[in-house]
């Protein structure tokens, strides 16, 4: 998600929808870890470690859309100090 959105609260619509997009990919990539997992003999680590952390990844991204979600269902105002901190730390990871 770009700097642009995260500095302006103008394109509140245009933001949860690139989340929405980003969302769907990061489905996407899980699906493809589970699918290689049970066509793959041998793993660089274990096989229920990859499962365990894509999963969790997969949480995040949900968790993300969801809130994303929620800030436009309810109209929450021009985010405070604190939430520009987490979305940055998000754009970060």
């Amino acid at each position: 998600m770009g700097g642009a959105h995260r500095n302006t609260w103008e394109h509140v619509e245009g933001s949860v929808g690139e989340i929405t997009e980003l969302e769907h990919q990061g489905d996407t990539i899980t699906h493809e870890i589970m699918a290689r997992l049970h066509r793959t003999f041998v793993t660089p680590f274990d096989r229920e470690d990859i499962a365990q952390l894509a999963n969790v990844l997969d949480d995040v991204t949900d968790f993300i859309h969801a809130a994303a979600d929620a800030m436009l269902v309810y109209k929450v105002g021009r985010p405070g100090q604190r939430a520009r901190e987490l979305a940055d730390i998000l754009v970060q990871a």
